[in-house]
């Protein structure tokens, strides 16, 4: 492993860490790719894809009043009961 990398993961882990809350440096990120991307409004991290995809579904929802969410069948969109059903057969819900 390159020293340098393990001297940073050291440093970062005296300062603690936590997955899945908001802490100072997902802020300081979040305003850099803003800051990047003007056209950005909002900006969220994820720990998995099924998560990302929890929340857009949500968060969908909410916006549209809507109850029913479209997918790709065959393709694969997260272990969550929305994104499940249908597809090639592998994660079929009965």
């Amino acid at each position: 492993m390159h020293p340098a990398i393990v001297g940073a993961t050291k440093e970062q882990l005296q300062l603690g860490f936590h997955l899945g809350v908001c802490n100072e440096w997902e802020v300081k990120l979040a305003e850099q790719v803003a800051k990047l991307v003007p056209s950005v409004g909002m900006v969220t991290f994820n720990n998995s894809g099924t998560e990302a995809n929890m929340h857009a579904m949500k968060l969908a929802g909410a916006y549209t009043k809507r109850d029913k969410v479209g997918k790709f069948e065959g393709h694969f969109h997260g272990i969550l009961e929305p994104a499940v059903g249908g597809g090639n057969g592998a994660y079929q819900s009965s």
